[in-house]
């Protein structure tokens, strides 16, 4: 609320909001703790509720707003090891359907961004040794298909295609992977 307050008097109404607050700390369900589990639904699906608590009512006093929330493909291809994550934003997409439906007619648009493996700081602080077993078990599993990921950009830009969808449309939802590499001719 405070965070909010504050954007509000430094930018004036807030027509966008992204909420793309994210963590995942590894390991097997169910040798995670309660509270390294809960610690990440907080954070990845309750920290997602406190954004649109904060700026939702506005966005439907002035009836125009959008809400855009960042999911993950686990949502809907678990990955092992990934428990908590995958559950927290499994969460997130059923949070963001309903409100969707809560919205209809208010001129305010909640919409999901979906990516697909990315680079970005959510795994930096594992030791090298866990990040390459998650790795080779996204592999076993069928789930790394090709060693490129994204990059922040390709979210920026997927991100601002839904923003700037012309009033009648809505972007509900978008998936965003990366482009396996150009083969070669046999």
């Amino acid at each position: 609320a405070e965070f909010a307050a504050k954007a509000v008097a430094d930018l004036g109404e807030i027509e966008v909001v992204v909420s793309n607050a994210g963590v995942t700390h590894p390991g097997a369900t169910v040798d995670v703790s309660t509270e390294t589990f809960g610690g990440q639904v907080d954070i990845n699906l309750l920290g997602a509720h406190r954004i649109l608590r904060a700026f939702g009512p506005g966005m439907i006093e002035r009836q125009r707003g959008d809400l855009v929330f960042l999911s993950s493909d686990v949502a809907v291809r678990p990955r092992p090891f990934m428990g908590a994550y995958a559950a927290s934003k499994w969460g997130l997409e059923g949070m963001v359907n309903a409100l969707q439906m809560e919205l209809e007619g208010t001129g305010v648009r909640a919409s999901i961004v979906r990516p697909g493996p990315t680079h970005s700081d959510i795994g930096n602080e594992w030791p090298a040794e866990l990040g390459g077993f998650v790795l080779e078990q996204w592999v076993r599993w069928g789930l790394a298909r090709h060693p490129h990921f994204l990059k922040a950009r390709a979210l920026a830009d997927a991100i601002t295609s839904v923003v700037t969808a012309k009033r009648g449309v809505h972007i509900s939802t978008i998936d965003v992977n990366p482009e396996a590499p150009v083969q070669e001719p046999r």
